[in-house]
């Protein structure tokens, strides 16, 4: 976590695996200050001191010849939310972002933030992984994919008409949203 002056020089990182019983060793640290993450696929990564997943860990300061030894982390199961998104005609809708929404004090305020999304494929389906467990709104924005691109010039011009941003079950205002409360490795189906 040390910062340099030097804008087009990084702060030097470090990484090691675990063994096959989960234990980890680094050598040759330069002395610094240091944050310690873990990532391993099926959990929420996580760092080394923070009081839950998602939330800032402990900057560890460490000195020329420092040997820190007993680190432990425990790692959480991510959860999985999954369902699928169609039209008021019942087609699937590919290509919309679906995004799972979390209440978060910025600044001294309560904001609802973004926290994990996935979009939609040609079957109206989207699979979110790696979800902290917690309490999340879950919101659907369809998008348009051509971006100004392509311009429709048909003989009789379409309505215009899109979607609008709506949240889990089906509901234009969050503050009117279900609250979907995730479990540590939970498999949400159907939302």
């Amino acid at each position: 976590s040390d910062l340099t002056p030097d804008i087009m020089s990084m702060p030097t990182s470090y990484s090691t695996s675990t063994d096959a019983s989960g234990k980890f060793a680094m050598k040759d640290i330069e002395a610094g200050k240091y944050r310690l993450n873990v990532n391993r696929n099926g959990y929420v990564s996580t760092s080394y001191g923070a009081r839950g997943p998602g939330r800032p860990g402990t900057t560890l300061s460490l000195m020329h010849g420092d040997n820190l030894k007993d680190v432990v982390f425990r790692l959480t199961p991510h959860a999985v939310v999954t369902g699928r998104i169609v039209d008021e005609d019942g087609d699937p809708i590919p290509n919309v972002r679906v995004q799972l929404m979390t209440y978060r004090y910025q600044q001294g305020r309560k904001q609802l933030s973004y926290s994990n999304e996935a979009s939609t494929d040609d079957l109206g389906e989207y699979r979110i992984f790696g979800v902290a467990p917690g309490k999340y709104l879950l919101s659907a924005m369809a998008s348009d994919q051509t971006y100004g691109l392509v311009q429709d010039r048909s003989a009789a011009p379409r309505p215009e008409e899109d979607y609008i941003p709506t949240y889990y079950p089906g509901t234009t205002d969050a503050a009117t949203a279900a609250q979907v409360d995730i479990p540590p490795g939970g498999q949400i189906r159907g939302l």
